[in-house]
């Protein structure tokens, strides 16, 4: 696991308090969150898709990230996109190729994806569909 900063664990240990999470899924979900923070940045440019439990630790992580600058989070989300299934299939084999056979926190895609275009996009997706 890479060298966490507080706002990783704060991020985890509080979507872990929202969700009554135990404390080995909170282990578990925190592991897989860094291995996707792993995935972003060895795939900068490629819109990936967390699973659904990683995509809740990473909401909470934005807002930890605001004021903890030791590991900022994946570029802002964007909602589904047509081919979202696509993309979040293709995330789970990059996963896959890195880290080997996906756990069952990967069986469930979020509803919103990771969009590497814009770092400094709001909190709040844009009203629309996402730009090309």
């Amino acid at each position: 696991m890479s060298t966490m900063s507080t706002s990783v664990v704060d991020a985890v240990h509080e979507a872990a308090g929202a969700w009554g999470w135990s404390s080995t899924h909170r282990d578990e979900i925190h592991r897989e969150y860094e291995r996707f923070l792993d995935l972003a940045d060895g795939n900068r440019g490629v819109p990936l898709v967390p699973a659904h439990e990683v995509d809740l630790v990473w909401h909470e992580h934005v807002r930890y990230a605001a004021t903890d600058g030791d590991r900022t989070p994946p570029a802002h989300g964007t909602h589904s996109t047509p081919d979202h299934e696509t993309r979040f299939a293709a995330t789970v084999e990059l996963y896959r190729a890195r880290f080997g056979e996906p756990g069952p926190v990967w069986e469930h895609a979020a509803v919103c994806q990771v969009d590497p275009r814009d770092p400094f996009a709001p909190e709040e997706p844009p009203a629309g569909p996402p730009p090309d």
